[in-house]
């Protein structure tokens, strides 16, 4: 798997943001534009794959407006562009319903009145993370605690104690 920071992946971000600087820049648009067609493909595959495995059958009917509404919402609620938005974004997806559904069998709740919970739910969380989160959960996470940078990141020669020009210019040193 690429990773953002790696050859690949700054290529696709530049080729995504803008192709006529990626093309002046001496990328090749056509052949990244293909390669990140592949690998989306693929993966679309294997989850076609995965989908079929789960349910059991394989026909257009298995995956219905509602699953593609809900897979829709929960990467816009995590966040685009981030594994740890897509983690945030499924456990929306798979926690919130069956936690509405039983708070709503518990209020007495039932039948029609109690399957339209979780979608109304969908609907509010989802206003709510688009006015206070724009770029999902994963992104308003990221913009109130900042990336958390490892101590071992920080380069050596940061930590050596800097020391002022006059004392270079006293010992006869530039």
């Amino acid at each position: 798997m690429n990773s953002p920071r790696s050859r690949i992946g700054r290529s696709w971000r530049a080729v995504r943001d803008d192709e006529v600087a990626a093309s002046l820049a001496g990328l090749n648009v056509a052949r990244l534009q293909i390669l990140a067609f592949v690998v989306s493909a693929a993966c679309a595959g294997l989850g076609g794959t995965l989908l079929a495995v789960v349910s059991g059958i394989v026909a257009p009917g298995a995956y219905t407006l509602t699953l593609s509404i809900s897979l829709l919402t929960a990467a816009v609620l995590g966040g685009l562009g981030s594994l740890l938005g897509a983690v945030w974004g499924s456990l929306v997806l798979v926690l919130v319903p069956s936690y509405l559904t039983n708070v709503a069998s518990s209020h007495g709740l039932s039948g029609a009145a109690s399957s339209s919970v979780p979608i109304a739910a969908y609907g509010i969380v989802l206003i709510i993370v688009m006015l206070v989160f724009p770029a999902g959960i994963q992104g308003g996470l990221r913009r109130l605690f900042g990336p958390a940078a490892p101590a071992a990141a920080v380069p050596i020669n940061v930590l050596r104690r800097r020391r002022p020009a006059s004392e270079h210019q006293k010992e006869g040193t530039t």
